[in-house]
């Protein structure tokens, strides 16, 4: 009996050796998960490093694959400073432009500003960088992302929008407005171009058209109408209208001319 006791207390032990080894096991294995749990929060919180805002993924890289993104098409945002844009305009028109960028424009939508040229067939202006719609906070992966981090990204962008931006309305006035002939140009210089952003009066005046005479060659004007809707390519024409209270000047846009060079072509006003 006594041999039958020491045998359960030695089976006993031995149980409660390996059940003690296995709770270290766990508990080590515990302290490790919240080790890297705590690290990964403190390099997304207090450790944040913003990439700057002309980072778009490679439509090829792992972020991509994992995540399905899709990456969308480029828009531009043509300025047109062949009159002056009166200050109410510019701030109006940067807060039209964050909040697109904000609420309906693509993750890593690409966006680049240009300048309307002095001359129809002149060069078009632009940064050299472009910048990259950020991902919205709503949007982040808990597992490697925070709302946090990536609302300061989309700050950082918005900031670098509007230095741009203010840089860019801050330009001497020109004689013409070779709107057509530039959108036509964005179009052919850059497959990708989905969209167009136009900050303006929407008054053409070169010699293919003048908004101010209504005349103008009409079958080169169409060519270049034409130009714009090639392959279906542009999608939308955004236009924040600058209203210069002048005769010339529809009340609202866009007017028939303008409907009928961009017919196909959505077109939104933002104000």
């Amino acid at each position: 009996m006594i041999g039958g006791n020491r045998t359960i207390n030695q089976r006993a032990k031995s149980w409660w050796v390996k059940s003690e080894d296995g709770l270290k096991i766990l508990a080590i294995v515990v302290l490790i998960v919240a080790f890297v749990r705590v690290g990964c929060y403190l390099h997304y919180t207090d450790n944040l490093k913003l990439v700057h805002p002309s980072f778009c993924p490679d439509p090829e890289s792992r972020q991509q694959k994992n995540e399905g993104i899709v990456i969308p098409g480029h828009t531009a945002i043509l300025i047109d400073t062949s009159n002056n844009i009166p200050a109410a305009d510019t701030s109006a028109a940067f807060r039209v432009i964050d909040r697109w960028a904000r609420e309906e424009a693509p993750r890593y939508q690409k966006v680049r500003f240009f300048l309307l040229p002095a001359v129809a067939g002149g060069q078009i202006i632009s940064p050299p960088d472009s910048l990259c719609v950020p991902k919205r906070s709503e949007e982040f992966n808990p597992v490697h992302e925070n709302p946090r981090f990536l609302r300061a990204k989309f700050d950082q962008f918005s900031a670098t929008l509007d230095t741009i931006f203010q840089d860019m309305v801050s330009q001497d006035e020109a004689d013409k407005s070779p709107i057509v002939e530039t959108m036509a140009g964005l179009v052919e210089q850059d497959s990708h171009l989905t969209s167009i952003i136009m900050i303006s009066d929407m008054l053409q005046n070169t010699a293919l058209w003048s908004s101010y005479t209504k005349q103008g060659d009409g079958p080169a004007i169409a060519s270049e109408c034409n130009r714009i809707k090639q392959g279906d390519q542009l999608e939308t024409v955004y236009v924040y209208y600058i209203d210069r209270q002048r005769d010339v000047q529809p009340r609202t846009w866009p007017d028939q001319w303008w409907s009928d060079c961009l017919s196909g072509v959505n077109t939104v006003k933002l104000n």
